[in-house]
């Protein structure tokens, strides 16, 4: 198995290399784009799951199509993928779950502006449906055809926004399953069917995904080394950058509250250890603990201790935190005498 020491950090301009996964003629070309976006996903160094997103161009007249050929993922297939990215932590935090991140979809389009790639009248190939942000990039942006996994987009009122923007400017939207997308289907045991469709679906695409990565010879262990080299990467630049800020403007209003919460919760957690320090004792426990002072003291073989004043204090305070036994109090007393009584 080859070290992920040798693999480049991905960056936001250049990605890890696209995974070579071999188009599969049964399937449909939607299907093997799908399998390879879901493939695509597992490069995410993400805390908050893990997304991709393929660009390609629409095929020409005389391109192959996924059926043709023998096995293998054709070169003019290959050749129409336009730009390919994972949803990406960005934004600086101190702590790796809460930092913000750039979805797969607006990486992509966002790669493709910077390098002057044109993306009008394409296809996208999701591992999720789009959020509404990104669905206004991808219809800004002249995407013609979203393709996605998980036919969930009119389940919403967000989602019932998107469909309408979409028909207006003209963006096929292509779930795993049309019918449940176009809102058809919507009696109880329709919807029932159409979503144990999806997740015969679903299973049978993470089969061929789990193979993939079972061919390459990578397991959970490389990935997480992967994403830990790649947050180690991630917060020396950022906290490098985040020192020199500091340096230039002070620290921010909001961190300097921050610091001032710390500082309160270690205050109370260092009063809260000094009131059970100074929390009475059983008298057991007390006379073991002196003990184990008498020892540490330098007791003598023959049970005399040596002096050492310091000790004896301590001895002093130990056995001054032994709680009395508890006494009965005068009417309690009277009240145990009055229950003997109406017993006799």
């Amino acid at each position: 198995m080859a070290s992920v020491e040798d693999e480049p950090i991905s960056t936001l301009l250049k990605p890890l290399p696209l995974p070579p996964y071999e188009f599969d003629s049964a399937l449909s070309e939607d299907e093997n784009f799908l399998t390879w976006v879901s493939i695509l996903a597992r490069h995410s160094s993400s805390k908050k799951g893990h997304m991709g997103c393929i660009l390609t161009r629409p095929p020409k007249q005389g391109d192959p199509t996924a059926a043709s050929g023998s096995k293998g993922c054709l070169p003019p297939v290959q050749e129409r993928i336009i730009h390919y990215s994972n949803n990406t932590p960005l934004l600086f935090a101190r702590f790796a779950k809460g930092v913000p991140e750039v979805h797969a979809e607006a990486l992509a389009i966002s790669r493709c502006a910077r390098l002057g790639i044109p993306i009008e009248g394409c296809t996208v190939y999701i591992s999720f449906p789009p959020c509404n942000d990104c669905m206004k990039l991808l219809l800004s942006a002249g995407v013609k055809r979203c393709v996605f996994k998980k036919a969930i987009l009119n389940q919403t009122s967000q989602g019932e926004a998107a469909l309408v923007a979409a028909e207006v400017e003209g963006m096929e939207l292509v779930g795993t399953l049309n019918p449940m997308v176009a809102g058809k289907g919507s009696n109880d045991e329709q919807a029932s069917k159409t979503k144990a469709e999806e997740r015969k679906l679903d299973e049978m695409r993470d089969k061929r995904v789990r193979q993939f990565w079972a061919d390459q010879a990578e397991d959970a262990e490389k990935t997480r080394a992967r994403n830990a080299r790649w947050w180690e990467d991630y917060m020396s630049r950022y906290k490098a950058a985040d020192k020199i800020i500091k340096e230039r403007y002070g620290h921010s209003k909001v961190e300097q509250d921050e610091e001032k919460r710390a500082a309160e919760k270690q205050q109370r957690w260092e009063a809260k250890r000094l009131a059970q320090s100074q929390k009475p004792i059983g008298k057991k426990k007390a006379a073991k603990l002196a003990r184990e002072i008498q020892q540490q003291a330098g007791t003598s073989a023959n049970g005399d201790s040596i002096n050492h004043s310091d000790d004896d204090d301590d001895l002093d305070e130990l056995m001054n935190r032994e709680v009395p036994r508890k006494r009965a109090s005068a009417d309690e007393e009277e009240d145990e005498n009055q229950k003997a009584a109406k017993l006799e």
